[in-house]
């Protein structure tokens, strides 16, 4: 199979000679960083593991030397490299590594996850192939605030197997998206070599099937690199969005992987024959070896190493530094900024008796807030030309055009990955999932980005990120498309979870959600859709965390969500006509989630029984108890009963369905259970 092209050698590009220098003693810095991060480490003074970029500093160095300042970048785990050549302190950075406070996520990031916005380095990233959609996402959210910036996203051969990264590539190139991909080719992944794991002989031979060029640099000259990466930035910027541009360097194979003690090498050390790993790079005649005069130079006119190796020694701490981390666990979603438009979580709708469906008044949320602010968009499967499966986009791309409300390919990891990347450069995007059930595929962008960057960067970034969808639980679509999983969503910090019930809510929370700057999982209950309800029409906000009692009552206490919230109350209904009293809560917020509401329920009822449509164990409904005993136990006059689905994939035909998922019959036998007189056992013994 053949080759991909490889890029003819150029002439030195124009640079001045002060600014070939630079870019040699960038090179110089960032080797002379990962050597002292390799002794660090072997002291035991860097936590966990480290990844050197030495061998690699050309490919850096060159492709960011192609950037203006405004444009982007994202990393991988081994991201020194890419850190420096865009311009951060390496002091900064090394207390970073270390995990101290002055460092640049107040070490809380660690090694692989550097991060800077104000120098446009959107974080390493230590999930392989993890950035690639954030960088599409980057490009898009980009253009939609009006901005000419590039995004430049670096990845390995490790991660050129990953499925998230033909996503991106694909979303990338049927968007146009200023991005340029470029593949770090060392030519192995650990101990795998790319003989082995690749289908192809050059990575960027996959470029022309995503209909974007591919091309092979030598990734130890820094010209041959610069120039590979200027043309392509230049396409790439033409036009504000054009083809993207794929480019794969093969740098030096390097030998300074180092892991933790007893793991296997990255390689053996006959594969790093003819290697040279105490040069930085390659130069080419006429490059920073042979310049004279000027700053930086000795008497050959050769350029030195800033500072050099002896100042370099003179700095290492000798002794683990006294900097503590910042302790402080603030936090990890603040309550978000922006306009609110206040209202109290029991706000009575106006009276003009206009009614809505829940699903119309979700899209009533997103049509108000799209006018309202232009960095809010809409992406997902079917959102545009279609209207949304269920209706709730319709209208919305005849009004705000493709540009903002975006059909994209049926790619989960891709299109969410793309929404957190646009959320960190400051749109607020609205993602679609079309079936909550496949919310699975996406779950790497949200457990492990979505959810972490705001704390693990230090607060340095936010993701004012809304993903939303149906939970299509009772329709008979079979255990594939029928399964309630905000437990799975509630369990990873950094979340928020939201489950409304009433239109009145619905519009409510969506609107506050989009205005939080965190991101939220907003599910909705495909049953509910054509339910009506009083709904204003001006914009309103139900703040998030706060749950709603929809029934008064005083035997026992029914807590529920979404349907199981509307069950609850059909269930009240029908235990109010056997004389028993229940009060009904609707949490509406999984996560935060308001305990108190449901404690000073339970103070006066001392009963409850928790219902919710997801699994029972390791459900929701078993958080919710086991908050009531740990916040509650005092009051409580039984122990909490919960009424959950089965744990058994959902059935396809309906009487089998019935008996697996939750309903008002279910709940109410648990309530009468409950409720019945229990026999008391006096004992009486003798004098």
């Amino acid at each position: 199979m053949p080759s991909a092209p490889a890029q003819p050698p150029a002439a030195p590009p124009a640079l001045s000679a002060d600014r070939l220098v630079d870019l040699y003693h960038q090179m110089w810095r960032i080797r002379l960083l990962e050597t002292s991060v390799v002794d660090l480490y072997k002291k035991g003074l860097v936590r966990g593991s480290a990844h050197p970029y030495s061998g690699m500093e050309a490919i850096a160095v060159g492709a960011c030397a192609a950037l203006s300042a405004d444009d982007y970048v994202t990393s991988t785990h081994r991201g020194h490299g890419h850190c420096l050549a865009k311009g951060l302190d390496p002091k900064r950075m090394l207390a970073e590594i270390l995990g101290k406070a002055p460092g640049y996520c107040k070490g809380k990031g660690g090694s692989m996850h550097v991060t800077s916005p104000e120098h446009g380095l959107l974080g390493a990233d230590g999930v392989v192939a993890g950035s690639t959609a954030i960088a599409a996402g980057a490009a898009l959210g980009a253009r939609i605030l009006g901005r000419r910036a590039v995004v430049l996203c670096f990845f390995g051969d490790g991660a050129a197997n990953q499925g998230v990264l033909f996503e991106s590539l694909n979303l990338a190139s049927v968007q146009r998206l200023p991005v340029v991909y470029i593949c770090e080719n060392n030519l192995w992944a650990l101990s795998t070599p790319t003989s082995v794991a690749l289908s192809v002989p050059d990575v960027a031979l996959r470029g022309p099937g995503f209909g974007m060029p591919g091309v092979v640099v030598d990734g130890q000259d820094v010209f041959a690199v610069y120039g590979a990466v200027a043309a392509a930035v230049a396409r790439a910027r033409a036009g504000g969005g054009a083809q993207p541009a794929g480019v794969q360097v093969v740098p030096l194979p390097h030998p300074f992987g180092v892991r933790h003690p007893g793991a296997a090498p990255y390689r053996r050390d006959r594969h790093l024959e003819g290697a040279r790993p105490d040069r930085p790079a390659r130069h080419r005649p006429g490059g920073p070896r042979r310049c004279t005069g000027g700053p930086g130079r000795g008497r050959s006119g050769r350029a030195r190493a800033p500072g050099g190796r002896r100042q370099l020694r003179r700095r290492r701490p000798r002794r683990r530094p006294r900097r503590k981390p910042d302790r402080r666990l603030r936090p990890v979603a603040p309550p978000g900024g922006g306009d609110r438009v206040n209202a109290p979580a029991n706000a009575a709708v106006d009276g003009t008796g206009r009614e809505l469906t829940l699903s119309q008044a979700l899209n009533e949320a997103l049509l108000q807030e799209m006018r309202r602010d232009p960095a809010v968009f809409v992406m997902g499967e079917d959102v545009g030309a279609s209207e949304g499966l269920f209706g709730v986009t319709r209208g919305l791309q005849n009004e705000f055009g493709a540009g903002r409300v975006i059909d994209a390919p049926i790619s989960e990891a891709g299109f969410v990955g793309a929404g957190v990347g646009a959320a960190l450069v400051g749109a607020r995007p609205v993602i679609e999932i079309q079936v909550m059930d496949f919310l699975s595929l996406a779950m790497d962008q949200l457990a492990n980005h979505a959810a972490k960057l705001r704390y693990m960067t230090g607060g340095l970034l936010s993701v004012p990120l809304v993903v939303r969808g149906p939970a299509a639980t009772g329709i008979g679509l079979a255990a594939q498309h029928s399964q309630s999983l905000e437990a799975w969503v509630a369990h990873i910090p950094g979340l928020k979870v939201v489950m409304p019930s009433t239109p009145y809510d619905a519009k409510g929370l969506l609107t506050s959600a989009i205005r939080d700057d965190n991101p939220v999982v907003f599910f909705e209950k495909r049953l509910l859709y054509a339910t009506l309800g009083p709904v204003p029409e001006d914009d309103y906000l139900v703040p998030l965390g706060q749950a709603v009692v929809r029934r008064e009552g005083s035997d026992l206490t029914l807590v529920g969500s979404g349907l199981s919230a509307h069950y609850a109350l059909e269930a009240a209904a029908t235990l109010a006509a056997a004389g028993i009293a229940a009060e009904v809560i609707d949490l509406r917020t999984l996560v935060p989630l308001d305990v108190a509401t449901i404690v000073r329920s339970v103070r006066k009822t001392g009963r409850v029984v928790v219902a919710n449509d997801g699994y029972r164990t390791c459900g929701f409904a078993a958080e919710v108890a086991t908050r009531i005993m740990e916040e509650g136990f005092d009051y409580l006059d039984a122990p909490v009963v919960r009424v959950t689905c089965q744990d058994a994939p959902i059935p396809y035909a309906e009487p089998l369905e019935q008996q697996v998922i939750v309903s008002a019959a279910r709940i109410v036998a648990a309530a009468r259970q409950l409720a019945a007189p229990r026999p008391v056992l006096v004992a009486a013994g003798a004098r």
